[in-house]
Order: C-alpha cells, then structure tokens, then sequence
C-alpha cells in the first residue's frame, strides 16, 4: 500500500479510516466480492435480498489493531488538539474524543461508497470490546453487532491455554457471557451477536445453552449466529474429534445449541418486562482514555448488572440530541438535561442496586434466576426448565428439581408438543456434563494447557443426577436417546404424586452412553 514501508495484516483495519490508498485498496476487494454474480441465482451480492447485513470491517476497534499504524493517528491526532487546551481536559480525553469522531466519519465515508456502488444490505461493524464510546461508532450504523467467548483460548495453534472457568461464577457480573453485550445494544436499531462460543475443551460449556439462550431471550435480541460451524468441508463429511470453534465436531455444544434454539429462538423465555437506558454523552464515554477490552471506558458495572433482571441497552445523547423512546429509567453519571430525558426518568448510576450484594438475582419476569456466588443458574418457563449448578446443589426450577448431583452439569426439559411442561405429553430431556477427545493432552490436572487435540471416539464425563419433573400425565414412558434422535431403550422411571422420577446417568460401563431423554407416550 503506498505510504506503508512494511506487509499490513491487521493494521488494514486501522488503516482504512485515516489512510486513502488503503481505503482504496479496501475498496476494490470490497467491490469484487458485492459485484459477485451468483450463476444459480444471476443476481450480484450486493443486490441478493437473503445478504441481510454485511461487516466492511471485522472487529476493528482502532486501539485494538493499530500497531504499526498509531504513528499516523498519533500525527493526526497532534493537529486535531490545536486550539482545544482550553477545555480543560487532558490528552487521554481528547485522544478517546478524536479516535471515536475519526471512526464514526469513517463509518460513514464507508457507507456513501458502498451506496454510490449500489450495495443494499444493511451495514454493521464496531463489533468487538464494549466501550461507552462505541455507541457513537454502533450509531452511526444500521444493525449493532457485537461478539463474545467464553474461554476464548489464547492461541489458535496447539498448545493453547485456557482459563477452565465457568462464567457463573464470574466474580462481576460484566464479565457473565453474554451478559458483557448488553449494554452495547442501541435501543431502536437491531442487535445481533455473530460470533459466540463456549469454547471446547471447557470444562463448563454445558452451561452455554441456558445462559445464551435464556439471556439473549430476556434482552429480547435479534439475532444470534455461533462462530462456528465448520472451518472444513472434512468436518462436516465425516465425524472428527472436537476442534477449535467448530460445532461440526463437539456433541455438546450442538446439544446446548438446541437449548438455545428453544429457549430463545422458540421464545420459551419471555423478554423483560422493564427496560433502561444508558445515556451516553462524550464527556463520561472519553473520561478515562481510549478505551480497552477490560477496564477502561466500559458502561458502570452496576449497570451491566441489571441486564440479569431487566432489558438494557444504550443511546448517544449528545448536541441536543434527546433519549428516544419510553423508559423504566435513564441512567448516567450525571443527569443529562430535562429535555433529553423525553420525560423519562432519571437514575444515578450511584443509585443502582448493587447484585454483588445478592445471593440470588431474580428476573423482573420471575423466568431466570442466578447465584454466581454458588455458581448455579435456574430458568422456569412455563414450556422449558433448566437447572445448571455444580455437584451437591439440590435445586428447583419450576416443575423440574434435581438432587445428589456428582458433577457440574445442565438439566433441561422442554414441552415437544405446544403445552406447558407440567400437561405435556413429550418432554425432551437434557442431562449434559462433559464431552472430549480420547488421548485429548494437557499440561496438567487442571486442563489450563492444551497440547494434544486427540482422537475418536469422543469420551462423555461420568455422572448423575436424581431428576423429578411435575407433569399431570401418568401414563408417559422414559426413553434413553440417542444423537440421531432415535430411541435406545426405555429407563425405569417412577411416577407418585404428580411427578415423575429418574436418575440420569452416564457410567464408565456404559456402552451407549446418553445424554438426552424422551418423556413420551
């Protein structure tokens, strides 16, 4: 690219916004993919109705992939600050100030090229970190977007590490999966998250279904898109071991994706019934710098907090611009003036209740409730329950209890015919702990270090678990599951007092070890 010395990887997307000749070269390729004819359709990328939405530029947070191009902003920049010692605020601040205007410019420098061209999708980007600052970027776009891992390892080549940790038991709440989004959510335009995991080999990652599926529902989101299903065609021919992101490969994850499909797809958990708002102005979004990944410039944390009772999400107040919409509260550090609150409410971020403090924090719906204290997560929908906890909890979710667990694990059942759980005559049963790799290798006992991917077959982590699920139907049979949806074979279940009970098992011994169960007649 001229004026770069040296190859560009990931500073092409830093490049883009302050460097024309890598805006140009941006450009082309750009065009070369939108241009695209379809030979089974005839019609271009760019004018195909089932492209919904396209990304000019992935994750690309400026201070996140600037390397060899921050001398240029840093140039840029020098000149931007003339004449604004006077505001009283230092360097820092008005570093995050130029960096977001600069982006935002360029999100709609890229927008007028790509409509003078005749690309029709809507347009997304800004799509990684979680700053306050990056609602002014999202604004000026027309789908929010925004991606999260939970035990993203920290490197894409063997061997990788990983922190072995369940995000229940996250000490803040912000750091929950997905919980960290909601606040990047601009109320008024579409959300989606396209890309998630709970990355294999995890521990904990049976845990993925219920809290992406049961969160993303009570946020009331659009849209969510797992990274991902296959790298290689290979994967999805023939059954390979469990590898990187692709789902193609892990039997549990794709079991936790059928809970996900159920409790939000499906609409088995209601969305909140309060919502509020973060006004964001730039003077707090700028306050301690650029911002980061972790730390500096995210929304308040006792404002993420709330996403585990109540819809949350943000709006950029800012040169008279007013909160749009009606509001259970608008919340900032400061009041913003009466007339942007558009009559709402205004809350302090001082006086937010502080979850930290609470054993249990309970949806305003009453359909989910967690104890990241204890590490456990109960969702009680009228036609899905899940309870995920470590061994030695006894807990009830709705119709569904389970006791005398010996592992970490996700117990779901969900109504298979349109009726509540408790009158169903189909109930599809989850009893999900682990799944890896035989002669999977790691460094030590407590798996942080991958060295060894392994090989077939895949090996189930031992368990049980006493199950009881209410259900006014008596005549209904327990059946053992196989992958493929077929039956394996009828387990003894005992029926007494309007509920059934069972123990759900996977031994060392078993043959055909399973994880999911039919409650049918």
């Amino acid at each position: 690219i001229e004026g770069v010395e040296k190859p560009v990887y990931g500073e092409m997307k830093a490049l883009v916004p302050i460097h024309q000749p890598a805006f140009d070269a941006w450009a082309k390729n750009a065009l070369e993919w939108m241009n695209h004819v379809n030979p089974y359709t005839g019609i271009a990328w760019k004018d195909d109705p089932a492209i919904v939405a396209i990304c000019p530029l992935n994750e690309d947070s400026i201070v996140s992939v600037w390397g060899g191009a921050k001398d240029k902003y840093e140039a840029k920049f020098a000149d931007w600050k003339k004449g604004k010692e006077s505001t009283g605020r230092t360097d820092k601040q008005l570093l995050a100030q130029f960096l977001t205007e600069l982006k935002v410019e360029s999100n709609k420098k890229i927008e007028k090229f790509l409509r003078d061209n005749g690309v029709r999708p809507l347009l997304s980007g800004s799509n990684w970190w979680d700053t306050q600052a990056q609602a002014f970027e999202r604004d000026s776009l027309d789908v929010v977007d925004n991606h999260q891992y939970a035990d993203h390892p920290d490197n894409f080549r063997l061997p990788s590490r990983y922190n072995q940790k369940s995000t229940l038991k996250e000490g803040n709440p912000t750091y929950m999966v997905p919980i960290m989004k909601t606040p990047s959510r601009i109320f008024g335009k579409p959300f989606v998250i396209t890309e998630y995991n709970y990355c294999a080999p995890n521990l904990y990652r049976a845990e993925g279904g219920a809290m992406m599926g049961a969160y993303a529902a009570l946020q009331d989101w659009d849209g969510l898109y797992r990274f991902a299903w296959a790298h290689d065609s290979k994967y999805l021919q023939e059954q390979c071991p469990i590898s990187g992101f692709d789902i193609s490969t892990d039997p549990l994850n794709q079991l936790t994706e059928r809970q996900i499909l159920l409790l939000f797809g499906r609409g088995d958990v209601a969305p909140a019934t309060q919502k509020f708002v973060y006004a964001v102005t730039m003077n707090e979004a700028s306050e301690k710098g650029p911002g980061d990944m972790w730390g500096n410039g995210l929304f308040p944390h006792s404002f993420n907090a709330m996403a585990l009772v109540s819809k949350i999400g943000s709006q950029v107040v800012e040169g008279g611009r007013a909160v749009t919409g009606k509001f259970d509260g608008v919340v900032a550090a400061k009041a913003p003036a009466e007339a942007a609150l558009a009559g709402n409410k205004f809350i302090a971020t001082t006086d937010l209740p502080n979850v930290k403090d609470m054993q249990e924090v309970v949806s305003d719906t009453g359909e989910t409730a967690i104890n990241n204290k204890q590490g456990y997560l109960r969702v009680m929908a009228p036609k899905s329950a899940c309870i995920v906890a470590p061994a030695g909890i006894n807990l009830t979710a709705g119709g569904l209890s389970i006791a005398n667990s010996d592992t970490f694990s996700s117990v779901s059942a969900s109504s298979m015919d349109d009726k509540p759980i408790s009158d169903s005559s189909r109930v599809l049963i989850f009893h999900l702990t682990n799944v890896l790799n035989t002669d999977m290798a790691f460094s030590n006992d407590k798996m942080n270090m991958l060295f060894r991917t392994g090989k077939l077959p895949y090996l189930a982590k031992t368990g049980s678990v006493d199950v009881t699920l209410k259900n006014s139907n008596s005549n209904l049979k327990l059946y053992a599951i196989a992958t493929n949806g077929k039956r394996i074979g009828a387990v003894p279940a005992a029926y007494a007092n309007g509920a059934y009970t069972f123990k759900a098992t996977i031994l060392a011994s078993d043959k055909n070890p399973t994880m999911i169960y039919e409650l049918a007649k």
